[in-house]
């Protein structure tokens, strides 16, 4: 049987620095009692679920672990430069040495998303991208 964490990152205390060495703490801790697999999620916009980019927990967890397996549950897409995160998802799949360590596949990359919580977002840095642009260049790349 394999055993899996799914980690939200979730901000109990106000403090989002502290929510996200904890579960960097809880994920060396699951590797310890034998865990097979860490998951990380992606949000924005609230300040409970306090991960903006999986990537770098991904990376941060690499880091002080061994064995344990690290993927992230979603990417959402309008985030993100199309050629960058085609990248990230891609290359763990396809590149032997990278292969050849603990990246798990990444499980869906979210495109749709509500225009009135991003517009704010988008409006600063995909102003030259509508979501369907983004979203062909993206998955032209991958």
């Amino acid at each position: 049987m394999k055993l899996g964490i799914f980690l939200l990152t979730e901000n109990f205390g106000e403090n989002a620095h502290d929510a996200i060495l904890n579960d960097i703490e809880l994920a060396i801790y699951a590797e310890k009692l034998r865990f097979n697999e860490v998951w990380f999620a992606e949000h924005h916009f609230n300040s409970f679920s306090v991960i903006p980019n999986p990537a770098l927990m991904m990376a941060t967890l690499a880091a002080r672990t061994d064995k344990i397996r690290i993927g992230t549950a979603a990417f959402l897409a309008p985030f993100y430069n199309p050629i960058r995160l085609a990248k990230e998802i891609v290359l763990p799949a396809t590149d032997p040495f990278v292969k050849s360590m603990r990246a798990v596949k990444a499980k869906g990359v979210q495109a749709n998303f509500n225009e009135e919580n991003y517009e704010e977002l988008l409006a600063q840095r995909y102003a030259f991208f509508d979501a369907k642009t983004f979203m062909e260049a993206l998955l032209s790349v991958a």
